[in-house]
């Protein structure tokens, strides 16, 4: 049998197909009863869309594609009566199931129809679990008639939706077509960019992730004019995609693609030997627009070659086999339906957003009205911000000051209590000199050497019993500031007025009598005074007690408790530790 034969049964074969499409599709839609398919409509015509779907899919597993489309449409022309949301998945479902049937038959304008008429559905629906594969399809059909441009915007789309709806197989797929289509476009930074989203997808599951990955290098290969490193990889993508039982247009594309590239490098015998080798497997598998494009290279090879007459013949079957696969005229009106429901899509875009609009400018006085007010109030509480702001760096201003005169009085105590010990130093040596002298002349003068009555041996501080003397009084003073100012036992916990009077060689009366009458203050408040001043040179050390914590300082000089250390020193200095060790820190720091 010649290529001929060969071509005249097959375009007799394809003609009775689409006849017995047409067929179907009629008596579906009519359900009148008459022929095979109308007794079938009627017996399933009260069944869920569900279970009818599940039919056609059987169908479908044994290979009885008129029956399972007899089903679908069946489906897909369901009215739109009560539907809910799983009554427009099965509608939807069964849309898409009958366009993929007209599709792989060749039937392209038909398929664009159903297409079309499932993305209403789809669109209306809340999930919308199928719209990128819609779009990913409705792609493929302008795909098929050349119009490359309108087929990306459609693979654009579904890819918008990508977040939305994720669907990681029409994903992958619309990545593939987006680079297959940027090749035909000439745009190979696109494809390339397409291509490297393909392979972050790393869909290792899918034993058709390989096969795309490869295949679409092999494109950008070829697109580069790298032609044997293209066809060494179609090759082997032809050999893998039959090894591991992929869909027949998986090796029909590698298969295509090496005659292309051979075509590009001039060898037209093994042009024609890998046009025929994918002639044939496009026409076992009914893959009908593959094996048109056969014929149109078989007739751009003898045209090459000279071959004129080869070339006229091939190019006629060429363009007859074309013109029953690709109706225009249907595909026209295919277009023009879509392009009606994307009108309607905008015209209702349009609708709803007049009555957007139309509510905001219902509320728009409410909401001037409403934006006065938060104006006013920010302004309100700015001018509070910047009265609070001004207020905080003033008080800031006068802690600081405070801390000054606070740092200076501290500076004059301790240069008071240097230049007191120094005079008490200075009236100790001339005492003892005074008393040297008296010794001489009592020596000289023969006294009898006896101390006066109702004094003790010097040397030792007196117990007194009885009243104090104002002498007696002063001494033990002294003795108390002594142990106050060149000491830090105030600073234990357990310190008190008994303990001070052991110290000091006297009893818990006279001790208490003093530092009232010689301090004019309580005991408390005069051990008090001397703790917060301790503390405000520890506050201000900060190299060693910088890692103190504030309860921690008052601790290190006998307040056992953290509110009674801050109350006594903000009582003292008019601001609380924390400030005054912020004060001195940053003082520190200047």
């Amino acid at each position: 049998m010649n290529r001929l034969d060969v071509y005249k049964k097959l375009n007799r074969l394809g003609k009775a197909w689409l006849l017995l499409c047409c067929v179907v599709l009629s008596v579906v839609t009519h359900a009148d009863g008459m022929g095979p398919y109308g007794a079938l409509v009627e017996s399933v015509a009260s069944l869920p869309s569900a279970e009818i779907v599940k039919l056609g899919d059987l169908c479908v597993r044994n290979r009885n594609k008129e029956k399972a489309l007899a089903y679908y449409i069946m489906v897909s022309n369901r009215t739109k009566e009560r539907w809910d949301e799983d009554e427009m998945e099965h509608v939807s479902d069964a849309s898409m199931k009958a366009g993929n049937i007209y599709y792989w038959s060749g039937s392209y304008a038909i398929a664009l129809k159903f297409y079309v008429n499932g993305l209403k559905i789809c669109d209306g629906s809340k999930e919308k679990k199928r719209i990128m594969e819609y779009y990913k399809c409705i792609g493929n059909v302008y795909c098929m008639f050349k119009e490359y441009e309108k087929a990306l915007d459609y693979y654009r789309k579904g890819l918008s939706l990508a977040d939305k709806y994720p669907d990681k197989f029409s994903l992958l797929a619309l990545l593939n077509n987006c680079c297959y289509v940027n090749i035909l476009l000439g745009n190979t930074q696109d494809a390339k960019e397409y291509y490297r989203r393909m392979q972050r997808t790393d869909d290792r599951n899918n034993v058709g992730f390989p096969f795309l990955i490869r295949f679409n290098l092999a494109l950008i290969k070829a697109s580069e004019g790298r032609y044997g490193e293209a066809v060494d990889m179609q090759k082997r993508l032809a050999v893998y995609a039959h090894r591991h039982k992929l869909a027949p247009n998986y090796e029909c594309s590698a298969l295509e693609e090496v005659y292309k590239a051979y075509f590009r490098m001039n060898e037209y015998d093994s042009t024609l030997h890998y046009v025929d080798r994918c002639w044939q497997t496009a026409e076992r598998e009914g893959l009908r627009h593959m094996y048109s494009e056969a014929f149109g290279m078989m007739s751009a090879v003898y045209l090459k070659k000279g071959e004129i007459q080869k070339a006229q013949y091939y190019k006629t079957k060429y363009l007859s086999l074309k013109d029953s696969i690709f109706n225009r005229r249907e595909f026209e009106m295919a277009k023009n339906q879509q392009f009606m429901y994307e009108m309607d899509k905008i015209n209702q875009a349009i609708t709803d957003l007049q009555h957007k609009n139309e509510k905001s400018r219902q509320v728009i006085i409410y909401q001037r009205v409403l934006i006065g007010s938060v104006l006013l109030t920010a302004l309100v509480v700015s001018l509070l911000l910047l009265f609070v702001h001004r207020q905080k760096k003033r008080l800031i201003k006068n802690y600081r000051n405070l801390y000054l005169v606070n740092r200076k009085l501290a500076e004059s105590h301790r240069h008071a209590d240097a230049t007191q010990q120094q005079y008490r130093e200075e009236l100790n040596e001339r005492n003892e000199r005074i008393s040297m002298l008296t010794e001489q002349l009592e020596r000289m003068g023969g006294g009898d050497g006896k101390v006066p009555a109702g004094q003790e041996e010097t040397g030792k501080t007196k117990c007194y019993t009885g009243n104090l003397t104002g002498e007696q009084s002063q001494s033990l003073a002294d003795a108390i500031e002594n142990v106050m100012k060149n000491t830090i036992e105030y600073c234990r916990e357990d310190f008190s007025l008994a303990l001070l009077a052991e110290i000091v060689d006297s009893n818990t009366k006279y001790v208490s009598q003093v530092i009232n009458e010689t301090f004019g203050k309580s005991f408390n408040t005069y051990v008090n005074e001397y703790r917060i001043q301790m503390a405000c040179m520890r506050l201000s050390d900060v190299e060693e007690y910088e890692n103190y914590t504030i309860r921690a300082i008052g601790e290190s000089v006998g307040f056992k408790s953290p509110t009674t250390f801050i109350g006594m020193f903000r009582k003292q200095y008019g601001i609380t530790p924390s400030v005054y060790r912020k004060m001195a820190k940053n003082h520190f720091l200047h």
